[in-house]
């Protein structure tokens, strides 16, 4: 669950499997579901299927390549008006997602780029919906180009007991550049304020259950801010619990 920009509400949840392939090879997937409610307005639906390949270079190195795959394209819509972004399950995007970490006892980091190689089908445009619509304020997203991101997260594990840890962390993600958009003059435009860097407070606590079951709780929520953020992905926090089994 998480508190969205515009005073959106979004609800998510996901279904996640890992399996080795010997020694040195791993194999995971996550599929999305994504709810939006706001402005008297409710949406759901599928996101993304996440698929990576996980190579163990050491005991500590692991390094990840893989995908995202959109389950629509960002498209959806109001009696036939295009919805923005805030309202869509997934970025509607097909993106290359690659990656490092380093796993110690203690001490997690990662360090990742998420790079669209193909933009969505959303066509929104706020004039649309009226004068009197509360999506005025949000950004034009027709055409949208979405730019890549570089992410980095450090985490520190916690033992609270022999069953209970806590890992907070800090998950930097720098925009590479300024999205842009096709106006209704048909002339493509930058979003300014659209590059640069967020900067967000992470903590896990898992609950381990019994040999191979685990409960885990999450937080996070955003120090640092881009000035524009028409992507819809802004969230002032986000609250999650999952179980994990291993077998």
């Amino acid at each position: 669950m998480g508190a969205a920009d515009y005073d959106i509400t979004a609800f998510g949840a996901y279904l996640a499997y890992k399996r080795k392939l010997g020694e040195s090879w791993s194999v995971d997937g996550r599929m999305t579901f994504l709810a939006q409610n706001g402005k008297d307005i409710s949406v759901s639906g599928p996101g993304d299927i996440f698929g990576n390949i996980n190579y163990l270079i050491s005991e500590k190195l692991t390094l990840t390549a893989g995908a995202k795959i959109p389950l629509n394209r960002a498209d959806g819509d109001l009696d036939g008006l295009a919805l923005p972004m805030d309202y869509q399950s997934s970025l509607g995007t097909f993106d290359f997602l690659a990656g490092v970490s380093y796993n110690s006892e203690k001490w997690q980091m990662a360090l990742g780029v998420q790079i669209p190689l193909d933009q969505n089908d959303n066509r929104f445009f706020p004039e649309l919906y009226g004068p009197d619509s509360p999506f005025l304020e949000i950004q034009a997203t027709n055409a949208f180009k979405r730019q890549a991101d570089i992410l980095f997260h450090i985490s520190r594990t916690f033992d609270l007991s022999d069953k209970v840890t806590m890992t907070p962390g800090l998950l930097p993600i720098y925009h590479i550049d300024e999205d842009m958009f096709t106006g209704v003059d048909g002339i493509e435009q930058a979003i300014p304020g659209s590059d640069g860097i967020t900067i967000n407070a992470t903590v896990f606590f898992e609950i381990l259950l019994g040999d191979a079951g685990s409960l885990v709780f999450n937080l996070g929520f955003p120090l640092v801010v881009r000035e524009a953020r028409p992507d819809g992905l802004t969230r002032s926090f986000v609250f999650g619990v999952g179980y994990s089994y291993h077998f």
